[in-house]
């Protein structure tokens, strides 16, 4: 694996080295044989990306050197992973309950919802782009999950990014 999928408003140009951490489910990268941590070499965003609106939110990190971590399938195009009703899982490092974030890879099951049910709780920003998920009790993604993978949950297919 050359490239890492990420989350365009992740992508941050002039501040300094970022390297990649993978393999490992410790925020550190470390914890595991087969971890790496990889620098990152360059960013790419969407070329209609928008930070306003968060449309064409989507990025790739090209790393300096090859990863041999397992590579993850995309969804299926014409949406049937992320039909509404359908439950998927979150995974991210980002803040928990006592709002510090985690330094372990967390993950919470969530369902897909219809953008319209979204909608009434954000204004009436998700569009046709966008997938929401969510489960009703109080547990979703966080500040800090971003650029991290919404996984359908019968395979593991990325359906989407936080």
């Amino acid at each position: 694996m050359e490239y890492i999928l990420t989350a365009g408003h992740c992508i941050k140009t002039g501040e300094g080295q970022m390297f990649a951490s993978l393999g490992s489910e410790f925020s550190s990268g470390s914890g595991s044989k087969s971890a790496e941590q990889i620098k990152v070499v360059e960013g790419y965003r969407h070329p209609l990306y928008n930070n306003d609106n968060h449309l064409y939110d989507i990025g790739l990190l090209k790393l300096k050197t090859t990863s041999t971590q397992k590579t993850v399938s995309l969804c299926a195009t014409d949406g049937s992973d992320n039909r509404v009703g359908t439950m998927a899982t979150a995974l991210g490092w980002g803040l928990t309950e006592d709002r510090k974030s985690s330094l372990t890879l967390k993950e919470v099951d969530v369902r897909i919802i219809s953008n319209a049910e979204c909608n009434k709780g954000y204004r009436n920003r998700i569009t046709e782009g966008m997938i929401c998920a969510g489960n009703g009790n109080g547990k979703d993604s966080c500040s800090g999950d971003s650029g991290g993978p919404l996984l359908a949950n019968d395979v593991l297919r990325v359906c989407a990014l936080v």
